[in-house]
């Protein structure tokens, strides 16, 4: 959780979102030294000088950024003969870093397209007596880092998988 954008603001509540030990050694918390994360959100907190608490406003201790995509296997059947298109959607999940999450792109191989808005996205492809298969790519960020998901389809036209 991150600090106050306002009001009063101590060494002590510094210390409960940071960590660190007691006494409280101001020069535990510069930024990018262990305790504090080097990240947007803690821009206004020095690396090196004079620290006062009133330049953690808004500041916070990172987690991990990490995100999964479900299902990460896409199938599906057109089982008519006949011209016929397949969609499937997807989710992203993301959780800690910034918590500011976005599609950064997505991608598709193997004759199918790729859309999507938000976090989610749709593999269709279309097709007669015959099948396809390929990889869909999403690359996400918090705005500090980016990670690559890739995923697999395979959608038959006219056929059993």
């Amino acid at each position: 959780m991150a600090l106050p954008g306002s009001g009063p603001i101590s060494w002590e509540m510094i210390r409960a979102e940071f960590g660190g030990g007691y006494p409280i050694y101001a020069d535990q918390y510069y930024r990018g030294r262990g305790l504090v994360p080097d990240v947007p959100a803690n821009y206004g907190v020095p690396t090196s000088g004079p620290i006062y608490a009133s330049q953690f406003y808004n500041a916070v201790k990172a987690t991990p950024f990490q995100a999964s995509l479900s299902p990460s296997y896409l199938m599906g059947n057109w089982p008519q003969s006949t011209n016929g298109t397949v969609s499937e959607s997807f989710s992203v999940y993301c959780s800690g870093g910034t918590g500011n999450y976005s599609v950064v792109s997505r991608s598709v191989t193997g004759g199918a397209s790729i859309s999507g808005s938000g976090l989610g996205g749709t593999v269709t492809a279309s097709g007669r007596n015959t099948s396809r298969m390929g990889q869909f790519t999403v690359v996400v960020t918090d705005g500090v880092t980016q990670i690559t998901l890739t995923g697999n389809y395979e959608y038959s036209f006219g056929r059993p998988l």
